[in-house]
């Protein structure tokens, strides 16, 4: 299990002790964890609007262990040594290349306050909701092949 926290609400503790889990699992290579997404209270509470935050952070973990691609940073310094000191880094071709593949979250909103302030000034929580209601809506009625979810249905009724 990783990504436990104590917490008994979606806050800073909730957050920092859920990253700073998942964040330990990731570096030691796991690939596989149960029972840690939006769990609160040592797993006796679960929230869906956690859970949307807790796969982001498990996002950003993907992203990050990624690494840094090595031919491109090869390639930056051959281009540093061909530019010297003082060189126009910023305005060369390759900056502009390579830096294409910005990591952007879902749910976190990385604009600017004038901006987030126009797009309504929703706090985390909010679009966590919003997110986990456009999932429920978009859902499919079921994922069992309709005979077996039939036959279930069948056997519920019958006990």
């Amino acid at each position: 299990m990783a990504g436990l926290t104590d917490a008994k609400r979606i806050d800073f503790q909730a957050g920092a002790e859920t990253m700073q889990n998942l964040t330990l699992y990731t570096m030691a290579g796991v690939h596989v964890i149960n029972e840690c997404l939006g769990v609160l209270d040592s797993i006796t509470t679960t929230s869906y609007e956690k859970w949307i935050l807790d796969d982001e952070l498990l996002d950003r973990l993907r992203h990050f262990s990624a690494g840094i691609d090595q031919i491109a940073v090869e390639n930056c310094l051959d281009i540093m040594i061909a530019l010297g000191p003082g060189g126009d880094y910023l305005q060369h071709p390759s900056t502009l290349q390579n830096c294409r593949s910005l990591y952007m979250p879902e749910i976190s909103d990385w604009n600017s306050f004038e901006d987030w302030e126009k797009s309504g000034a929703r706090n985390l929580l909010q679009i966590a909701q919003e997110k986990f209601n456009q999932i429920v809506e978009e859902r499919e009625e079921t994922i069992l092949p309709v005979d077996v979810d039939q036959e279930i249905e069948a056997y519920l009724e019958a006990v």
